[in-house]
């Protein structure tokens, strides 16, 4: 599976965390693809600490999933600008 067609929302550092976003996006509905950036692909990346993971949205769902998630992800792992 490809990213294509899907929005960047964050990247985060390792698979717990995208876990937690995962889970906080599907509770409300939207969709979330998880992309490991070590390995290109997307993969579900458990317990690789440090490992930078994207975690993509459908466009349409881009702005709600900001807002759910501002104010749950750590400060080093920011939210990217538009």
């Amino acid at each position: 599976m490809r990213s294509t067609g899907w929005a960047l929302l964050a990247v985060v550092s390792g698979g717990v965390i995208a876990d937690q976003v995962r889970e906080v996006l599907e509770a409300e509905g939207i969709p979330v693809l998880i992309q490991d950036e070590l390995m290109g692909s997307v993969t579900l990346v458990r317990g690789m600490k440090g490992a930078r993971v994207r975690v993509h949205v459908p466009p349409s769902a881009l702005e709600a999933a900001r807002e759910l998630l501002r104010g749950i992800l750590p400060d080093e792992d920011p939210l990217p600008m538009p």
